[in-house]
């Protein structure tokens, strides 16, 4: 949705309270140590291949600053985005950060989120031609 005024406006009359901006959790202000085995982001990827086998892709966008989160993607279909979980992990710590948008995990979003989410794929993705 283009206009702001008009997605708060949609947004909040389908009775959600969450932040319709995207934006990616900041860290915990202490950083911490891992297991110290291998870098964080790897181990951070070796581990969500263990949790979610049944996943179709992991896309890892690496934190742009030392203060932002790792924000990864994992997709349950291909060419389909709304259902997917969108999670934030703490660059150190590699402890799970909750959104306080939208996007999050997709079994815990309501329905004001699920037609937020949907946006992309009704409008601009490739539902049509997802096989």
């Amino acid at each position: 949705m283009s206009f702001e005024g008009f997605q708060k406006f949609v947004n909040g009359g389908l009775g959600s309270d969450k932040e319709v901006v995207w934006r990616v959790p900041q860290n915990i202000p202490t950083p911490t140590e891992t297991s110290g085995y291998l870098e964080p982001i790897v181990e951070l990827f070796y581990r969500l291949l263990n949790e979610y086998p049944q996943a179709v892709d992991l896309k890892f966008h690496y934190p742009m600053t030392e203060d932002e989160a790792v924000y990864v993607e994992i997709g349950y279909n291909k060419g389909v985005y709304y259902n997917a979980d969108y999670l934030f992990y703490d660059q150190y710590s590699l402890e799970e950060l909750a959104s306080p948008t939208p996007y999050g995990v997709y079994n815990d979003a309501g329905f004001p989120e699920e037609v937020m989410r949907m946006n992309y794929d009704t409008f601009g993705g490739n539902w049509w031609d997802s096989g």
